[in-house]
């Protein structure tokens, strides 16, 4: 009986370690938003995610830190594009892709403020091993707000 209980508690510690190791331990509310500023896996963001310190040039990067979007903030995903499934379309392809659909979906928004683009598109390793088929299309701003980009006014 013993043997069991112990079993059945380790069993659970790893859940409970893997669910945090996936990104499933971001401190979101019921409807989805963020509640705590805190890091996020990259692989979990989601529109209107709100995020500041985003790193510098190019490389790969895993979790970004991420605020309610009513904390001053220097970016926010405005899109998330499917790139479907299958295999791995390549570099050229995906780069494409995020470089077209993100400004004409931001066109599409029509913000009312001068914001930069700023990606977060998959490798062909995190294509294969986290099923990562999406490029999170971020709004940068020019000096960290608050609120949404849709209720931003010009200044």
């Amino acid at each position: 009986m013993v043997v069991r209980v112990i079993v059945i508690l380790a069993i659970a510690v790893i859940g409970v370690g893997v669910y945090l190791l996936v990104g499933g331990g971001d401190d979101r509310d019921d409807s989805g938003e963020i509640e705590e500023e805190g890091e996020v896996s990259v692989f979990d963001l989601r529109v209107n995610d709100c995020l500041t310190d985003l790193p510098e040039g190019e490389g790969e990067q895993t979790s970004i830190k991420a605020t309610p979007c009513d904390k001053p903030h220097e970016a926010q995903v405005f899109t998330i594009i499917d790139l479907g499934g299958g295999d791995y379309p390549g570099n050229e392809v995906v780069s494409g892709k995020a470089r077209r659909g993100c400004p004409a979906r931001l066109r599409r928004l029509k913000p009312a403020v001068e914001v930069g683009l700023y990606n977060f598109q998959p490798t062909e390793e995190s294509w294969d091993s986290r099923d990562d088929h999406s490029i999170s299309c971020i709004a940068v701003y020019e000096k960290p707000v608050t609120g949404l980009l849709k209720d931003q006014k010009k200044t």
